[in-house]
């Protein structure tokens, strides 16, 4: 399972890396221009997609099982499923529909943070 998951992150790190820089903005442009985003939606799809390229310019070992890897991965999941919902293709898909993402994306801290049975 742990070797999965860091061939998981080698291949978003080499696939985000080749995405031209500026050109790539899938959750950018899904937040922007997607009828009746919420402004919430928009300032947190722009926020968690810069999340994404900061970390690959601070040139970490974003493939390693590490709290900066697991951010990206997630950050990435989210930014590579927006393109793929506007007709662009990626190495992975959410399979989400454009309404699932920005929701996924305006998620509450209560919502997203509630504990668990048994926790």
């Amino acid at each position: 399972m742990k070797s999965n998951r860091v061939w998981l992150g080698v291949c978003l790190a080499v696939w985000c890396c080749m995405s031209a820089p500026g050109n790539a903005q899938d959750l950018i442009s899904l937040v922007n221009t997607t009828p009746g985003t919420t402004p919430v939606q928009k300032s947190a799809g722009t926020a968690i997609e810069k999340i994404c390229g900061q970390l690959i310019a601070m040139k970490q070992n974003l493939a390693a099982l590490t709290p900066a890897g697991d951010l990206f991965r997630r950050c990435s999941e989210l930014v590579v499923s927006a393109g793929i919902a506007q007709g662009g293709s990626g190495p992975f898909s959410l399979n989400a529909s454009k309404t699932q993402l920005l929701q996924d994306v305006q998620q509450s801290p209560q919502k997203s943070c509630r504990p668990r049975d048994g926790w």
